[in-house]
């Protein structure tokens, strides 16, 4: 039979190290990442500001996204990078969760 002995004082002293080293580490700081757009007669118009690691993670989504779809394919990378973008969006919006957060704009085409 295993019997396992909880001292108080040492727990205590434990928990009391772990609060004090909390409270001496910085906040972490949120990074300012900035997104304004509006919608015009030609669509939607913005501008997106994020740091190196959302910019990352930005830049690979649409990378991953993007296609070039044959040699016929006349779009320009800003096309194929805009479509891309739209393409994350729509399978984002697609999944249950964006659903049930009820933040799904229709616009009609």
């Amino acid at each position: 039979m295993i019997e396992l002995v909880y001292d108080h004082a040492l727990g205590s002293d434990v928990l009391n190290a772990v609060a004090a080293l909390q409270m001496s580490c910085p906040l972490p700081v949120e990074p300012d990442h900035q997104l304004r757009f509006a919608l015009s007669a030609d669509g939607l118009v913005g501008r997106l500001v994020l740091d190196g690691a959302g910019a990352a993670q930005f830049i690979s989504a649409v990378r991953i996204a993007s296609t070039w779809d044959s040699s016929d394919d006349g779009r320009s990378n800003q096309q194929r990078s805009a479509d891309a973008l739209v393409d994350v969006c729509a399978c984002f919006n697609s999944t249950t969760i964006a659903a049930e957060r009820g933040s799904i704009v229709r616009t009609s085409s």
